[in-house]
């Protein structure tokens, strides 16, 4: 019987931004993901061969976005959306949200073991947002490093 790695991600009063990676050699191994926003919006990127269930619940169920290629998925019935009454195999993903605000859910382009993971930009700035981003360029100035 194969196992599944299972991931609890909790915030009390934050957001939950989360890239998850399939490393090569692993396509095999699946998992079970947990997110949980108390008060703020969840992001997940998700690997790209991604194939399974994905169930949002909580305050924010209206309020969920899923890129083109996840929506793909969901039209080519490799990609479950928030039906209960299927049981989940051993040999597919899991990913359970629970968000008091905007679930932003996508699938990543192309897989490798370094990607380019996707960056939510604000307002279109080209820079991201977020508070540890900002304390780093804040920390970057005060000790007059050039910021790139």
């Amino acid at each position: 019987m194969r196992t599944k790695s299972i991931i609890d991600l909790f915030s009390r009063f934050g957001s939950v931004n989360a890239e998850i990676i399939r490393l090569a050699g692993a396509e095999q191994h699946h998992f079970k993901l947990h997110v949980t926003s108390s008060k703020e919006n969840v992001k997940l990127l998700l690997p790209a061969r991604f194939q399974g269930y994905i169930g949002v619940t909580g305050w924010s169920r209206d309020r969920v976005n899923y890129n083109t290629e996840l929506r793909r998925g969901i039209k080519r019935g490799e990609i479950r959306v928030n039906n209960d009454a299927q049981v989940i195999r051993a040999d597919e993903d899991e990913v359970h949200v629970h968000a008091a605000g905007n679930v932003e859910i996508r699938l990543m382009e192309e897989e490798s073991l370094h990607p380019s993971p996707v960056v939510w930009y604000w307002n279109g700035n080209q820079r991201p947002t977020g508070r540890n981003t900002d304390r780093i360029n804040r920390l970057r100035r005060w000790l007059g490093l050039r910021l790139t």
